[in-house]
């Protein structure tokens, strides 16, 4: 039995933590909570993934942790992001905001957008995202 053919639809979450020793004995941890959840039938599979962490005023982790140099670094999901099978499995929708909180550097990544940089709001597959960033204070 697969997605798509007698289950049209499975949950998977994931969660923990790794911590990683450098060559100049710096120990860095990573944390993820995603959850992926798979629905539809063959050929029209659609993947929606969220992050269910939370870290001081963050919610909807799906990673957060501290860089190698030492920075501490967060991406929530706020707006699911949606995968179709019909798309070429491309994000079609939703809202990722990586941000380093110390640097006060901040990206939005919107996904959704069709060649005249308007959102799709049809069903249409897109063909490119939109990025805005902060850098620095």
């Amino acid at each position: 039995m697969a997605i798509g053919n007698s289950i049209t639809s499975m949950v998977q979450k994931v969660s923990g933590t790794l911590q990683a020793t450098f060559d100049d004995n710096t120990t860095r941890t990573w944390n993820i909570a995603r959850q992926r959840t798979f629905t539809g039938v063959l050929g029209q599979l659609v993947m929606t993934v969220d992050g269910f962490g939370t870290e001081a005023s963050y919610q909807n982790l799906v990673v957060w942790g501290t860089d190698r140099q030492g920075e501490t670094f967060y991406s929530q999901i706020t707006q699911s992001v949606v995968h179709k099978e019909v798309c070429d499995g491309d994000p079609c929708s939703g809202i990722v905001i990586p941000s380093d909180s110390l640097r006060n550097k901040m990206a939005t990544i919107t996904y959704g957008y069709d060649n005249n940089n308007h959102l799709i709001t049809n069903g249409d597959c897109p063909t490119k995202y939109k990025l805005d960033w902060q850098n620095g204070k």
